[in-house]
């Protein structure tokens, strides 16, 4: 199951599983959902802690791909802003 584990002292927290998304979307799997609603509780219980979320996609090109050029990645052909695109609205969306 979803687990979040929290030091409020240290101001951090570790997640028991990664966020899944639905191929090249930002849209979380709703087998993440239950992961989401377990972080979202404990940051309205910790509100003193920061949270940074990351959003990695297994890409091809790389990182350095931002849409600007041609890439022969499936992928970032369909998403705006190439990976990075992708992983920046991966973690804009569970914000």
């Amino acid at each position: 199951g979803a687990g979040v584990l929290v030091d409020p002292g240290a101001r951090r927290m570790w997640f028991s599983q990664m966020i899944e998304f639905y191929p090249s979307r930002e849209i979380p799997l709703p087998k993440s959902h239950p992961l989401l609603a377990q972080i979202l509780r404990v940051l309205q219980a910790n509100v003193g802690i920061v949270v940074r979320f990351e959003g990695h996609v297994n890409s091809a090109c790389g990182l350095d791909c931002d849409g600007s050029k041609f890439c022969d990645s499936a992928m970032c052909s369909k998403v705006p802003g190439g990976a990075m695109g992708l992983s920046t609205a991966r973690a804009e969306a569970v914000k």
